[in-house]
């Protein structure tokens, strides 16, 4: 997969910040259910009545003695209080329960013994109206308590995560060498993010593949939509809704596009598979036109696309699990030049170009003046002769430091 053919987030870093924090994809990832943080706290934090059921989300702890904290709160805090805007500011229940549910609030937690020592029948009925927990700090603790069980069940959450994704990352990347790539990959990118995944081809003829089976339903709209929004366009990813459902599409250059559907937004792990999902497609798909597909260049094509997309530690973790290559000395490396110098007196002279320029097709053509396609058979005879993919960075790197010395 050249540059040329790379998306267009892949190669503009100001595109990659814009995707990655798409108001329709942001959120804030530490979600941690109320009924989880009660279990947590322990005997710190005790409801007044029955939690209701779902648990709502925890996105966060926060301590206010505000008539109106909500200036303060994006939404689905736990907000703390030991009773000033009652006690102090005389607001009454009612006002500030309702401003508080209408940003969502997961719940209000009131201290007692600074002030207030037990709740009052007007709080506890606005909250059974609102719809908002209510919950209560016993004398004897601190506030601390609550927040440190908070931040403990988040760390908890993005290890198992992060753990969860780099799982199905390495399975995607193994996908690429599949019989059936892209129904394999769009399988793993579903049933990790807890929904649907489909990739659409621009082409008529060509067939929709998504799982499950049960969604194939919504596929010729969502295909539809997605082909006019990428049309002509440097879209790095694209929302919108399908019959009451909001999916998330991107492109997969240059053939057509993934689109998913979590019922939620998505998290970074979310989107972290996602790019790995969308790489991994166009590797799979441009081998599928070659003569001699090749997995293990697949996997560095992906391990690179991770790392152009910022994700370091992801393209670590694939590399890791990459079949073990043979080490590079200055034997080989002299050995590789000079059966490069001895093959015909083009062939060195494109390797240089192409390593100077980070491996860009494109770049390596026009400074050349020759076509794409011959660039990569030059390429490809060159990578025959040494028995190595320039692909890989040990290789590239030692075979440019070698050659920039001629």
């Amino acid at each position: 997969m050249g540059d040329a053919s790379r998306p267009v987030w892949m190669k503009r870093p100001e595109m990659r910040k814009a995707w990655m924090f798409h108001p329709a994809l942001r959120q804030n990832d530490r979600m941690v259910s109320l009924a989880q943080l009660v279990t947590e706290a322990g005997s710190a934090l005790r409801p007044v009545g029955p939690l209701p059921l779902p648990s709502p989300q925890v996105r966060g702890v926060h301590v206010s003695e505000l008539v109106d904290p909500t200036t303060f709160l994006d939404g689905g805090e736990l907000v703390l209080t030991t009773g000033v805007p009652f006690t102090v500011r005389g607001e009454r229940p009612g006002p500030y329960v309702d401003r508080l549910a209408r940003i969502d609030a997961a719940g209000i937690v009131v201290g007692l013994g600074q002030g207030i020592d037990e709740i009052s029948s007007g709080l506890r009925e606005a909250c059974r109206r609102s719809g908002v927990p209510l919950l209560v700090v016993p004398p004897e603790e601190p506030f601390q308590r609550v927040t440190r069980a908070y931040w403990a069940l988040v760390a908890g959450t993005d290890r198992t995560a992060a753990v969860q994704s780099l799982s199905a990352q390495s399975r995607i990347v193994r996908a690429i060498a599949a019989d059936e790539p892209a129904a394999q990959i769009v399988r793993i990118v579903a049933q990790s993010l807890g929904g649907w995944a489909a990739f659409l081809p621009h082409d008529d003829a060509a067939e929709s593949t998504g799982w499950p089976a049960s969604r194939s339903g919504l596929l010729p709209a969502v295909r539809t939509e997605a082909r006019r929004l990428f049309a002509g366009t440097e879209l790095a990813a694209a929302t919108f809704a399908v019959s009451g459902h909001d999916v998330v599409a991107y492109p997969v250059a240059p053939t057509g596009a993934l689109a998913v559907g979590a019922g939620r937004p998505l998290s970074a792990e979310d989107r972290l598979l996602v790019v790995t999902a969308q790489a991994a497609l166009e590797t799979a798909l441009a081998a599928r036109t070659e003569e001699e597909p090749d997995a293990e260049r697949g996997i560095d094509e992906v391990i690179a696309d991770l790392v152009g997309a910022g994700h370091i530690e992801a393209a670590r973790f694939v590399a890791r699990r990459r079949r073990p290559r043979p080490p590079v000395d200055a034997e080989h490396v002299a050995r590789w030049v000079d059966d490069l110098a001895a093959a015909r007196g083009t062939l060195i002279d494109t390797v240089a170009e192409h390593l100077r320029g980070g491996r860009s097709w494109e770049r390596t053509a026009r400074s050349l003046d020759v076509h794409r396609n011959t660039v990569r058979s030059r390429i490809a005879q060159a990578e025959q002769i040494i028995g190595r993919p320039l692909s890989d960075p040990d290789v590239s790197a030692s075979l440019w430091l070698a050659l920039r010395e001629l």
